[in-house]
């Protein structure tokens, strides 16, 4: 049985390793990154090490520690079971891209909770509805 345990966690890791979305899980206590995927740590350019040492206020431009805590506090108080929201994050050379964002959190064995971020890439739905609307402006 543990064997299989084993397996099946080694598979789950490759599932979200090369999950489409960009995967974000952190702690809880210190809210550092515990894994962050492939997809993710691509478009961000940052290596995995250099994102263990950063938080998610961190790769968000425009959203405090102060707001991030205030965004998350209905999870953290078992008022919501997920999170919907829209905001931009900040690629390592300093640019920017829209992302839609699923947050969860999750309470282990050893009751040490880790949130759960599925993350989008807006950027080019956005540019499309922009091209969309230009396009109906015009006679």
């Amino acid at each position: 049985m543990a064997n299989s345990i084993g397996v099946t966690r080694e598979r789950l890791g490759r599932i979200v390793e090369e999950a489409a979305s960009e995967v974000y899980i952190f702690s809880a206590k210190d809210f550092r990154f515990l894994l962050v995927n492939k997809g993710a740590r691509e478009n961000l350019g940052y290596s995995l090490e250099e994102l263990y040492n950063l938080t998610p206020w961190d790769l968000k431009p425009r959203i405090t520690r102060d707001d991030f805590l205030g965004l998350i506090r209905p999870l953290q108080m078992g008022e919501n079971e997920r999170l919907d929201f829209n905001t931009i994050h900040r690629r390592k050379d300093g640019t920017e891209y829209d992302v839609a964002v699923k947050l969860q959190i999750f309470n282990d064995d050893d009751d040490d909770a880790v949130f759960y971020a599925a993350i989008q890439d807006t950027t080019i739905n956005r540019k499309i509805e922009a091209e969309l609307r230009d396009t109906a402006r015009q006679p």
